[in-house]
């Protein structure tokens, strides 16, 4: 018998990732329309990178990436609030 080309442990994902790579390909199949309302187009992409997240974390940025960004968005909102330009 002849090795395996592909272990089955290298097969082997988990099942959230598989859910996901499902979810996603009927998401893509059936994008909505550009004329949906605004909350169905969000819901889409919103749906699109969750599942994207899923199937490949090592492509999603964290905190460690960007240390300073939390800072640097208080600052920014402190200031918006100042001049009046944010609730």
């Amino acid at each position: 018998m002849a090795t395996p080309t592909n272990p089955i442990e290298r097969l082997d994902v988990p099942e959230l990732v598989v859910e996901a790579q499902v979810h996603l390909s009927g998401l893509l199949a059936h994008p909505v329309p550009e004329a949906a309302p605004l909350k169905e187009r969000h819901d889409w992409f919103a749906s699109v990178f969750r599942d994207l997240a899923v199937i490949h974390p090592e492509a999603c940025s964290t905190v460690a990436d960007y240390p300073d960004w939390f800072a640097a968005m208080d600052a920014r909102i402190a200031t918006e609030r100042t001049r009046g330009g944010a609730s």
